[in-house]
């Protein structure tokens, strides 16, 4: 998490913590295979997915955009 980040890293500090994609990324094939799902599944499982809370897409999410500032 954060504090072990902090730890590691001690110069740097977290701006922001975007999460960018859960199940409907791996779904989709992601960025070099073929989509798993025929596509109204995909964008039904991505409009699903689009509802979760955010401690629910912390467990199924595949991508995030991190900012980092130097300290």
């Amino acid at each position: 998490g954060r504090a072990a980040f902090a730890r590691e890293f001690p110069s740097f500090e977290v701006l922001r913590l975007e999460r960018l994609a859960g199940l409907s990324y791996v779904a989709s094939g992601g960025t070099s295979h073929a989509p798993f799902l025929p596509f109204a599944l995909w964008r039904a499982l991505h409009a699903f997915e689009a509802r979760w809370p955010e401690p629910v897409f912390r467990l199924f999410g595949f991508r995030m955009l991190v900012t980092l500032e130097r300290r």
